[in-house]
């Protein structure tokens, strides 16, 4: 049965995630009480996932040593840890898996995501009780992500959900009104602007379907899509509309 919109706005309104500068800084602590050397660094994703009844956010992780370790041998994936957590409250799935090249594997309480990793953004899809798609974005080192949902209109409509780094680049996943498990896609800078973006979907990754402007603090956007295909409208979101209410 399709979702209402007010079901998938609530859905799709995912707390911020903490960034590798929180890490960072307990590293330092640990450092002044001269406790032993400072921890790793941490090689890090942050995205969300959807499907046509459920919604959250994903997150994994592992240690710059074994993306060291891989470089040099080559023979074996980078080892990974997470954790899925969705937005209605169920309880949060554990995912281990590894990177393997450019192919993500996780599995964890009867859920595999397999995704492809390209210019620090993971998309694919996932599997179990729920069957949708989810995206991931590389937290920049010492850096942070954004992430901003919110709705679009027009001939069609429905939600979506934006992660980006400092340099306008990250993951995109929209949610159709018509209940269809979610879409994922890429976000860029606009060329010769200083605070415009570009979507393009993974399905189609030379079309562009939407272009929009983010305010001086990046804490919200919005912006018109055209799908090609004599469908088009508006979209706008924010930061405080991914803050569960």
């Amino acid at each position: 049965m399709p979702c209402s919109r007010d079901r998938w706005r609530r859905a799709l309104r995912v707390p911020l995630f903490l960034t590798l500068a929180s890490l960072f800084a307990l590293a330092a602590c640990s450092d002044e009480s001269g406790g032993g050397p400072p921890d790793p660094e941490v090689v890090e994703y942050q995205g969300v996932f959807g499907s046509a009844t459920t919604a959250g956010r994903l997150a994994f992780a592992t240690a710059s040593a074994d993306v060291h370790l891989l470089a040099a041998r080559a023979a074996a994936g980078i080892p990974l840890s997470g954790t899925m957590d969705f937005i209605d409250g169920t309880a949060q799935v554990v995912l281990t898996g590894t990177l393997n090249g450019n192919s993500l594997s996780l599995t964890g309480g009867g859920y595999t995501f397999t995704g492809t990793q390209a210019d620090g953004v993971i998309s694919g899809t996932f599997t179990g009780s729920q069957n949708g798609s989810f995206t991931a974005t590389l937290v920049p080192d010492g850096g942070f992500l954004i992430q901003l949902c919110g709705e679009y209109d027009g001939d069609d409509s429905g939600v979506f959900s934006l992660t980006i780094d400092g340099d306008r680049s990250g993951g995109v996943i929209i949610v159709p009104d018509d209940g269809s498990a979610g879409q994922t896609g890429r976000a860029r800078p606009k060329a010769g602007t200083a605070n415009e973006i570009e979507v393009l979907p993974d399905a189609f990754p030379t079309l562009v379907v939407a272009t929009g402007t983010l305010n001086a603090a990046q804490n919200q956007v919005s912006g018109t899509w055209d799908d090609g295909q004599d469908n088009s409208g508006t979209f706008s979101g924010s930061v405080d509309a991914c803050i569960a209410q």
